[in-house]
């Protein structure tokens, strides 16, 4: 009977969408509550948080919403691919374990970002600034745009910025 409701269930699931901010405050709690295969659908605004995607997801902005990076307390992290290179990603989807701050693993996600833009603020610190970073991720990035992506100054003369970084199995 167990195994009779459980093959019910997982035939009858349905993805849902999610939206921000009539239902959730921010992106990241649509992101966290939505289960795999679901879509987050955000209106118009500007949203300044770090947002990290560790599932099926398609995340579609309508009418243009900012992703603003925090000026501070945003988490890095290193790739096994990449060995002791530390990355400061504004929007990060991955998959796999992650340990400390290092993420491993062979998994592979499926991860469709649309629709939006990623203004890093000018906020790069020391780490590898990134607006879009995808580990062991399908999918697509399509119609975003990334921008203000140096130090504080602007000039560009700071750590090494990327709009979109792609490593793994990808």
């Amino acid at each position: 009977l167990a195994i009779a409701v459980m093959w019910l269930l997982t035939v009858n699931a349905v993805a849902v969408t999610h939206h921000v901010p009539d239902g959730y405050a921010s992106i990241q709690a649509a992101v966290t509550a939505a289960a795999p295969g679901d879509t987050v659908m955000v209106a118009a605004g500007t949203y300044t948080e770090q947002l990290v995607i560790d599932k099926d997801l398609t995340l579609v902005g309508v009418g243009d919403p900012v992703i603003q990076a925090p000026a501070t307390g945003r988490t890095t992290y290193t790739l096994a691919e990449t060995g002791t290179t530390v990355w400061d990603p504004v929007v990060f989807a991955y998959v796999g374990l992650l340990s400390g701050s290092l993420v491993s693993g062979t998994d592979v996600i499926s991860v469709d970002i649309s629709g939006f833009v990623i203004d890093g603020g000018n906020t790069a610190g020391s780490a590898r600034f990134t607006g879009i970073l995808y580990r062991n991720v399908d999918g697509t990035i399509d119609d975003n745009h990334v921008s203000q992506m140096f130090d504080s100054d602007g000039e560009g003369n700071g750590p090494q910025t990327f709009g979109i970084m792609v490593y793994g199995d990808s």
